[in-house]
């Protein structure tokens, strides 16, 4: 269970407790206990995630490479077929002044960055990594997100993997 999940269930279970206890009136006077819950959340969240508190690897770290787990969680390993999907294109639409369908072209020629990252896998263990590519807030500002956007969804090819992340810690 990823952190998200774990801190909506507890505020779930702590609010529907509160309100069991209190003699609630129903979903309307449970809007304003659970939006104030949902601030406190994101507060929580901005305090965690702040960049002071960021995992850096060291530049001489070892780093796993092909000693990565050589398994795949799902039943079969996803794979692109050009012959029935088409050319690769990464989609970005929502709330965005400028709908974007880019190529894996597109991509390559765009700046990028290198990050290494501790990988921390909830089946228990964990890797150093290192990948490249083109931050999201490049790709947030060519797509021209606008004021309203409080979320990125990430979805798979395959539809089988899924995750949103508020878009402060996304960027």
């Amino acid at each position: 269970m990823n952190r998200r999940l774990f801190l909506g269930a507890l505020g779930t279970g702590v609010g529907g407790s509160f309100l069991a206890a209190c003699g609630s009136e129903g979903p309307r006077s449970a809007a304003v206990f659970l939006r104030g819950a949902e601030r406190r959340n994101e507060k929580l969240e901005r305090w965690l995630f702040r960049s002071s508190a960021r995992d850096y690897v060291a530049d001489d770290a070892t780093l796993a490479r092909s000693a990565f787990p050589s398994y795949f969680v799902s039943p079969t390993v996803p794979i692109w077929d050009p012959a029935a999907r088409g050319a690769w294109r990464l989609q970005i639409e929502g709330a965005v002044r400028r709908p974007l369908t880019l190529s894996l072209e597109e991509l390559v020629a765009m700046p990028s960055i290198t990050q290494r990252v501790n990988h921390f896998c909830v089946e228990g263990w964990n890797a150093r990594a290192e990948f490249r590519g083109v931050r999201l807030l490049a790709l947030a500002k060519l797509a021209e997100v606008t004021p309203d956007a409080g979320y990125v969804d990430f979805q798979s090819f395959d539809n089988s993997y899924h995750e949103s992340w508020d878009l402060e810690s996304a960027v």
